[in-house]
């Protein structure tokens, strides 16, 4: 989205809280929401004003996109625990997990790596990469600049995105 986009989505949700935030908490509202789509972004907006008395912060929002699109932390630790509770020789398709739980999924390094994880540690690190995976797919996939910025590479989003 581009700012005047932003523009409109930052009009509507002052409106609906009669409340004139500052240049740079503005400035940050952009760089973390300008990357998403201003349909999706929007439709994050009116369901918070819908809901909630008080002025979102940026999180919030986030949040709720990324819940839109089916993509929540909880769902990537359930499936994830779901293949690590498979019995040695079973199998599981990716196909039938989310794309952000696949992608992490292999990034960790697959089924016996996550398996051998600790509770907490597979927590911590499904979290440090949550949130970039997230944003790859509900943006399409493919858009990291280096392409291992979050140490994913081209090939494992497009693989994610043709299933």
């Amino acid at each position: 989205m581009n700012k005047e986009e932003f523009g409109g989505v930052i009009v509507y949700l002052n409106s609906a809280y009669d409340e004139q935030p500052d240049k740079a908490k503005m400035s940050v509202y952009f760089d973390l929401l300008g990357i998403y789509d201003l349909d999706k972004a929007m439709k994050a907006v009116k369901a918070w004003v819908t809901s909630s008395p008080f002025y979102p912060k940026v999180s919030d929002i986030i949040n709720l996109i990324r819940e839109s699109d089916g993509v929540s932390l909880d769902l990537v630790m359930k499936e994830l625990h779901s293949v690590i509770s498979l019995g040695a020789g079973q199998s599981f398709s990716s196909k039938s997990l989310n794309p952000v739980t696949a992608i992490i999924l292999k990034e960790l390094g697959g089924k016996a790596n996550i398996g051998s994880m600790s509770e907490d540690k597979l927590k911590k690190e499904v979290n440090m990469k949550f949130k970039y995976v997230a944003n790859e797919v509900i943006n399409g996939g493919g858009q990291i600049s280096t392409g291992t910025q979050t140490g994913l590479s081209f090939q494992t989003l497009r693989e994610v995105g043709k299933q």
